[in-house]
């Protein structure tokens, strides 16, 4: 337990890491902390499941900086606190972030990491920040600029067609300095999935609705068109496990 909530949580990692997360920031894992304070949320003109576009306040809370990888994901199945994430064709590599794994595998996780899944809201306001852009870069949607575009229609040709490891797109990064958020995979949060929660939803740290059999996932991946790249993107999943659904942890509050 102990050596993986090392590893979960931010320990350094061997030198030979080529990343370009590694070389900026020292860890693989690490956590990054978001202040408290107001963003601009969803969006008016991408679907009534997105709007209205409205202002949310939330409480300081940090999120890490990478998807959770392969590698942290496997320590947690090695002490028997999380279930095996199903095997797919060019996945599994210990720096991709991990694939083939539900909802539920996933708050698992974070839960044994002594972590939780973000909300919705902490999730996209991570990936935004504050100012109400929709990628996490300053600037339009490119290929080079995240691993995406090259599964349903190779719209991205050039991008590897399956995930890649974590934090190999240096401008796929949010003004906080969290990695991979348009990007490489769907991430699972908290919050479960209704379409029109926007219109209820609290102002402030809202929390998702109370009920709902499937839940929500963020961000784009390497399967995902264009259209779905923008950051308010969001996408009703079932409990399944498929090769393009990630996750990363989060925790209320400082490091």
């Amino acid at each position: 337990m102990v050596v993986g909530l090392l590893v979960a949580t931010g320990a350094p990692v061997a030198p030979e890491a080529t990343d370009v997360g590694f070389r900026r920031f020292g860890t693989q894992s690490g956590m990054v902390f978001v202040p408290a304070g107001a963003f601009w949320m969803g969006a008016n003109d991408r679907g009534p499941e997105e709007s209205p576009r409205h202002r949310v306040w939330l409480d300081g809370f940090s999120i890490d900086r990478f998807e959770v990888s392969q590698r942290e994901y496997d320590v947690c199945v090695e002490v028997g606190a999380c279930t095996r994430s199903q095997a797919f064709p060019n996945e599994g590599h210990p720096r991709q972030p991990v694939v083939g794994v539900t909802w539920t595998d996933a708050d698992a996780y974070c839960r044994w990491a002594g972590k939780r899944l973000p909300t919705e809201a902490e999730w996209e306001k991570a990936a935004r920040g504050e100012d109400g852009r929709m990628y996490p870069w300053d600037g339009g949607l490119e290929c080079a600029r995240a691993n995406f575009g090259n599964g349903h229609n190779n719209e991205c040709a050039s991008n590897p067609g399956h995930t890649a490891e974590v934090g190999q797109y240096p401008e796929d990064v949010s003004p906080w300095g969290v990695f991979d958020m348009a990007g490489n995979a769907w991430e699972h949060v908290a919050d479960r999935y209704d379409p029109m929660y926007y219109r209820s939803a609290s102002s402030r740290n809202p929390q998702g609705p109370v009920s709902g059999k499937n839940h929500v996932v963020k961000g784009g991946s390497w399967y995902t068109t264009g259209s779905n790249m923008p950051l308010s993107s969001r996408i009703s999943r079932a409990e399944a496990r498929n090769p393009y659904d990630g996750f990363r942890c989060a925790r209320s509050g400082g490091r």
